[in-house]
């Protein structure tokens, strides 16, 4: 049995031996083979506190989100995976991941070589924060600490299988919506390989290094914190995802379109923040997440094969 981000599936599972790609925390953010890790969902702290004083609190972020513009929209019928005949790329012998590191090939070429401002200016202005900054994330992530009680099996699950809670929102799965799952795993490995760049660009030591009483669930990943890769995937795959669910999945209201307040781009900003819980993220890590993950999908979207890509997954969802 092989899964797809967690979504398990029988059939091809790739080469013998291949257990796909090492995330964060070195589980496997792409195609795996092993057991269905689940979907728990828990309480999760909200981005935004509220001072009492001087006190400062966080709110649980309960799902599903309150204050959606629009209902969800019902589950649309699926339709089968197909392309013309003779088509570079059909329902064939390529799994996910091993198509989504054809896609990255023509990533990595289609951005100009390393050094080159348009490949290492990505994240713009966002630096890591000094050490006075850095003093009071920490104070806040230790803060966080109180929510890993009721959030603990959410954030194990999705330390290595993210997009399970995206294929959640609007169920799809390799059988019903594999164009769709392919593009997903398109996402998370040029997301994996963006953020592994930066992270050992900027260099940035891991909390629990500098503030040993946040003493992680988990052991905290060797490689470097900024930016988090779990922030860049999982926005990424949201913004793959608006482009071929149902409109009403994002909501809209007197000022227009509300990607910000949509399933989606909630879920991923919870995946990130649960990252904070664990203690093996600042804050920061996750905006300088989204941040690369926004300006990484600009270059990738045009990419030919990710176009045809999104022109079929939209067939299966009309």
């Amino acid at each position: 049995m092989a899964t797809v981000g967690g979504i398990a599936e029988s059939g091809e599972s790739g080469e013998s031996g291949e257990s796909g790609e090492s995330g964060e925390s070195g589980g496997i953010l792409s195609v795996s083979l092993g057991s269905r890790p689940g979907r728990p969902i828990g309480v999760s702290p909200q981005v935004n506190s509220i001072n009492a004083g001087a006190t400062t609190w966080w709110p649980g972020d309960r799902w599903p989100p309150d204050g959606l513009a629009v209902p969800w929209p019902n589950m649309p019928l699926g339709t089968g995976f197909r392309l013309a005949a003779g088509a570079s790329f059909r329902d064939s012998p390529w799994s996910p991941d091993h198509f989504a590191n054809v896609v990255l090939g023509d990533f990595v070429s289609a951005v100009p070589a390393v050094g080159d401002p348009a490949w290492n200016g990505m994240l713009g202005g966002v630096v890591v924060p000094n050490a006075a900054a850095t003093a009071l994330e920490l104070d806040e992530l230790a803060q966080l600490v109180y929510y890993r009680p009721s959030v603990l099996a959410e954030a194990m699950a999705q330390n290595s299988a993210i997009l399970q809670y995206f294929s959640g929102i609007l169920d799809f799965n390799l059988r019903s919506r594999p164009a769709t799952v392919y593009l997903c795993t398109v996402a998370l490995r040029i997301g994996s390989f963006q953020a592994m760049h930066y992270k050992y660009n900027y260099d940035r030591a891991r909390p629990s290094r500098l503030s040993p009483k946040l003493m992680p669930p988990i052991d905290p990943p060797g490689h470097a914190s900024f930016p988090s890769g779990h922030a860049t995937q999982a926005r990424l795959i949201a913004l793959c995802l608006e482009q071929v669910m149902p409109g009403a999945i994002i909501p809209n209201d007197a000022f227009g379109p509300r990607p910000d307040l949509g399933p989606l781009r909630k879920m991923a900003d919870r995946i990130a923040r649960n990252r904070e819980v664990l203690g093996v993220h600042y804050p920061s890590d996750s905006v300088a997440g989204k941040t690369l993950a926004d300006q990484t999908f600009k270059l990738m979207a045009p990419l030919a094969k990710v176009m045809k890509l999104i022109a079929v997954a939209q067939t299966e969802w009309a």
